[in-house]
């Protein structure tokens, strides 16, 4: 497994839940309010029968039990090839986020917007969907790729999917810009520090091994 640059690493998920933070925070409440209705109301005007569809395919695709397809069937793949390490970093790095997901929504308890074109139960605050997303492209590039495989393209290429997932939940009027903004940051950041931790294991169980011999 690839160990992550631990310099890099706390960088990166230090941002992130730095970002979070300040979409959860109380005081900023009012302003993320207003504008997160400028852009509902843009989102209704820009309303287009092709785009809901799509975005109700990214709906289909993001969601969680797609993506415990994913998780499942990466993860034994990984086992079965003897890559355990990278297997317990790609899971945690997928179901912790989306566990830590469930218990913010329920301390915010942000209401969804208004008129969404599809139905949805929970709170509205982190989105779910772009936590998730988040979360594959950092799994992906943190415990799947090596670092002579990761490539401007792929990196382009995730980006833009997070983006789109997120952008869906906005455009289908299921969760506010700032839902989607602090489903990213949690994702990234939660995702980013389940493989650090597991990448500081391998290091130190490699320690550990040649210290013994």
């Amino acid at each position: 497994m690839r160990a992550p640059s631990r310099s890099m690493a706390t960088a990166w998920s230090a941002l992130a839940l730095l970002f979070l933070a300040l979409m959860a925070w109380e005081p900023a409440r009012e302003a993320l309010q207003a504008f997160d209705d400028q852009i509902w109301e843009w989102v209704v005007s820009a309303e287009r029968p092709a785009f809901v569809w799509l975005a109700e395919l990214l709906d289909v695709v993001g969601s969680t039990v797609a993506m415990a397809f994913v998780t499942a069937l990466v993860a034994g793949a990984l086992w079965w090839r003897g890559c355990r390490w990278q297997a317990a970093a790609w899971t945690l790095a997928m179901v912790i986020p989306q566990l830590l997901n469930i218990l913010l929504k329920n301390l915010y308890e942000r209401p969804r917007p208004p008129m969404p074109l599809i139905a949805e139960s929970t709170w509205s605050f982190p989105s779910g969907h772009s936590v998730i997303a988040a979360a594959l492209i950092t799994a992906i590039i943190y415990v799947i790729l090596t670092e002579e495989q990761i490539r401007p393209i792929w990196l382009v290429s995730g980006f833009t999917y997070v983006a789109a997932v997120a952008f869906s939940r906005v455009y289908l009027r299921v969760h506010w810009l700032s839902d989607v903004a602090a489903g990213v940051a949690e994702g990234v950041a939660v995702a980013t520090i389940m493989a650090l931790i597991v990448g500081l294991s391998v290091r130190r169980r490699g320690a550990g091994t040649a210290s013994e011999q």
